[in-house]
């Protein structure tokens, strides 16, 4: 007797593959009602330790998956074996905290620059808040990220997102860049750990990517006006504010900065000068903590990684709290 999986010669080869896509199918539609369930549970406190098991129970699932309602209406196509869109298939997103604070700040007509885009989420988030009047650029450098997020932002038919496949630094040039030779400590591929400055854990080279700086990019664009820069760049942030002289003089953007000791001293610095340059241009500087609570940050509290928000010197707390 034929097992039900295995091939019957009596059948039709075409009927053998529209049964196996049916019951593929089948199969993601049963993913995504149990997803339906663990977004919610996710907004439990505690919840995420539970679903987290989940998570890497079925971080071996071979094919990309599309998410019909990141965001409640963006399409977003994610794989279960990455960290990133395996958090934001269970969980409904992977930057939940940045996510909610810029949800406080944005408003229509704004232009963005997202520093370190991977597949999209916080570009696709903002540009749907900005609106057809605002503007998104997304900086990705790292070729298979880069199609990734040009395949969503067609998706989903945002004319307000240009993709940048470039890498933001200090200087204009190329340079190598890097990523880890094994899979993140969940088992999960970690795409997001792309990095310009090799270490032990990330060494594997990945080819030479264009680089440019934040200055540069504006003024070659003419751009009127630049209202908030999100940088998540692995080591580089450093590098790619002291890029943004000008920027940071004249715009005065809102700064949503990824500040660790780890990725800073492989680049050369304490982490602690990047809150020291930008001091000079008169930001002050916020955690971005659970669920988006923001407290205040002096470099002297900082831990080995946080999200700072670096509030430009004619703005406030007042309103996003």
């Amino acid at each position: 007797m034929n097992r039900p999986d295995a091939p019957n010669p009596s059948r039709p080869a075409g009927r053998r593959k529209s049964q196996r896509q049916r019951h593929h199918v089948g199969y993601e539609q049963r993913l995504l009602g149990m997803r339906a369930v663990t977004t919610r549970l996710r907004r439990i406190p505690g919840a995420v330790l539970l679903l987290d098991g989940l998570r890497r129970h079925y971080r071996d699932y071979p094919t990309a998956i599309t998410v019909p309602d990141f965001d409640g209406s963006i399409r977003l196509q994610v794989r279960l074996d990455e960290h990133m869109g395996s958090q934001v298939f269970w969980y409904g997103s992977y930057s939940l905290e940045i996510l909610r604070v810029l949800e406080r700040i944005i408003v229509p007509g704004m232009t963005v620059i997202d520093a370190g885009a991977n597949i999209g989420e916080v570009s696709l988030f903002v540009a749907k808040r900005v609106g057809p009047g605002g503007r998104v650029y997304s900086f990705e450098p790292v070729a298979e990220l880069t199609d990734r997020l040009r395949r969503h932002v067609s998706m989903n038919g945002f004319d307000n997102i240009e993709v940048v496949q470039s890498g933001l630094s200090d200087r204009a040039g190329q340079a190598e860049i890097y990523g880890p030779a094994e899979p993140f400590r969940d088992g999960t591929q970690h795409a997001g750990l792309s990095t310009l400055y090799a270490n032990s854990q990330r060494g594997r080279s990945l080819g030479t990517i264009p680089l440019t700086t934040l200055d540069e990019f504006v003024e070659m664009r003419h751009l009127p006006r630049l209202d908030l820069v999100k940088v998540d760049v692995e080591g580089a942030e450093l590098p790619v504010l002291r890029g943004a002289r000008a920027v940071l003089a004249e715009h005065r953007p809102w700064l949503v900065v990824e500040v660790q000791q780890e990725t800073s001293e492989a680049a050369g610095y304490d982490q602690r000068e990047i809150l020291a340059f930008l001091g000079t241009f008169g930001y002050s500087f916020a955690r971005i903590g659970r669920r988006g609570r923001l407290s205040p940050l002096s470099s002297d509290r900082l831990q080995s990684f946080q999200n700072v928000l670096g509030i430009p010197p004619d703005k406030t707390l007042a309103g996003l709290e």
